[in-house]
Formats: C-alpha cells, sequence, structure tokens
C-alpha cells in the first residue's frame, strides 16, 4: 500500500522549522530493519525501491548494525543520516522519524 509523501496519518508539523516530519516504525531485525526502512521511504516518496541508491552504498552497514546487536535500552541509542531527499532519524527500538529535505 502506498501512501503519498507526508500525507499518513502520524505525519506532523515541526514548529521550529515549519518541515514535516513523519513518525513510522521499522521491523528492529538486523535482516529486515534495512528492507523495511527503504520500503518506509520508498511508500511516502511514492517512488519505486529500484529508483533509489543501494542503502548500503551510503550508511554501510550501521542500520543493521543497531538491530543485530543492539544496544542496552537505557543507552537509547539513535542514528541520523540522510538518504534520498531525506533526513532519517531511527532508533535501536525501530522508531523511525523522516524529514523530507529537498
Amino acid at each position: 500500500m502506498k501512501r503519498s509523501a507526508f500525507d499518513h496519518r502520524m505525519s506532523s508539523e515541526d514548529s521550529i522549522s515549519g518541515s514535516t516530519i513523519a513518525h513510522d516504525k521499522v521491523t528492529p531485525d538486523s535482516e529486515e530493519g534495512t528492507i523495511d526502512l527503504v520500503n518506509v521511504i520508498s511508500a511516502y516518496d511514492d517512488r519505486e525501491q529500484e529508483e533509489f541508491e543501494p542503502l548500503f552504498g551510503r550508511v554501510d552497514h550501521l542500520v543493521e548494525s543497531l538491530f543485530s546487536d543492539p544496544p542496552s535500552p537505557d543507552a537509547q541509542v539513535e542514528m541520523s543520516f540522510t538518504y534520498e531527499g531525506y533526513r532519517v532519524n531511527l532508533d535501536q527500538s525501530g522508531h523511525l522519524r523522516l524529514m523530507q529535505i529537498r
């Protein structure tokens, strides 16, 4: 099911930057997490995944590593990076925040 860019019910307006921020969740699993992340971004951007640069080329195995041996929950680890025109913030439990930057 495709979601149009930031019309998702979990989107919110950032009062500081005026940008729309989408909140979603990916499976916190080393194998499925990266696939889920690309699927979610593809859905928000309304493009096919095949049109995207491989995530590996941007952030190597960082997403996979975050989920394969997650730190203690009280560490509250988060990662941020830019991918396909979105600022991606992802935490160790799979919570995802996307902000379109293009």
